[in-house]
C-alpha cells in the first residue's frame, strides 16, 4: 500500500517540465516515486523566473496562465504537482466522468471533482479504495488529518490565485514533508 509520505521531492536545478503526469510518475522497489519523460523540459536561465515557449498541452491539464500567454514559469510544474497528487489519492486522471440524468455524463476536471466530493461527503469516498487498509469509512485519525492536509495543498497546487502568496516548490517540498510527519 502507497503511503502520503512515499511522495519525495527534490528540485535542485531550474529545469521545468511541462508533462509531467500521474502517468510518469515510476516506484522503486522501495516505494521511492521517481519522475520519467523529462521530454518537454525546458531550463531557465540563472536569475530569470521563466521563459516564453511554445504553448503544448491540453487545456485544464496545464497551468492556465501558461497556456495564456505561453510563459513558462515554475507554477507550470507546482500546478502538473498538484494534479499528480490528486490522481495519486483518487484514483482518477485528468477528467472525471460524472454520472448525469440516464446514460449521459458530464466530464469534470480532477480539481472540481475533488472539490464537489469534499463538498458532499466524508473524505473516504473520494480516497481510491486501494490507498486504505480497508474497504469502510474507518481511517485513523492521523491518516485522515494527512491526507486532508495533502488533499488541501494538492488544490492550492492548482487553483493559485495571482493575489495569493506565490507558492514556490520548496515551499510545496516542505510542506509535504510536514504532512509526512503529522502524527
Amino acid at each position: 500500500m502507497a503511503h502520503i509520505s512515499d511522495i519525495k521531492l527534490i528540485r535542485t536545478d531550474t529545469t521545468l517540465d511541462l508533462s509531467q503526469k500521474a502517468e510518469k510518475v515510476l516506484n522503486s522497489i522501495n516505494w521511492t516515486a521517481k519522475l520519467s519523460s523529462f521530454s518537454l523540459s525546458l531550463p531557465i536561465p540563472e536569475g530569470e523566473s521563466g521563459v516564453y515557449d511554445m504553448v503544448c498541452g491540453t487545456q485544464g491539464f496545464a497551468e492556465p496562465q501558461y497556456m495564456r500567454t505561453g510563459f513558462v514559469t515554475e507554477n507550470v510544474d507546482i500546478y502538473n504537482l498538484g494534479f499528480i497528487m490528486l490522481s495519486l489519492l483518487t484514483g482518477k486522471h485528468g477528467i472525471y466522468q460524472e454520472p448525469a440524468n440516464g446514460d449521459s455524463y458530464n466530464m469534470i476536471m480532477l480539481p472540481d471533482y475533488v472539490e464537489k466530493c469534499l463538498g458532499r461527503g466524508p473524505l473516504a469516498k473520494l480516497i481510491d479504495p486501494s490507498m486504505l487498509n480497508s474497504a469502510d469509512d474507518d481511517i485513523p485519525d492521523h491518516s485522515k488529518l494527512q491526507m486532508e492536509a495533502f488533499v488541501e495543498l494538492a488544490l492550492r497546487c492548482v487553483r493559485f490565485r495571482p493575489e495569493e502568496t506565490k507558492l514556490h516548490m520548496i515551499d510545496v517540498a516542505k510542506e509535504l514533508k510536514r504532512i509526512e510527519n503529522q502524527t
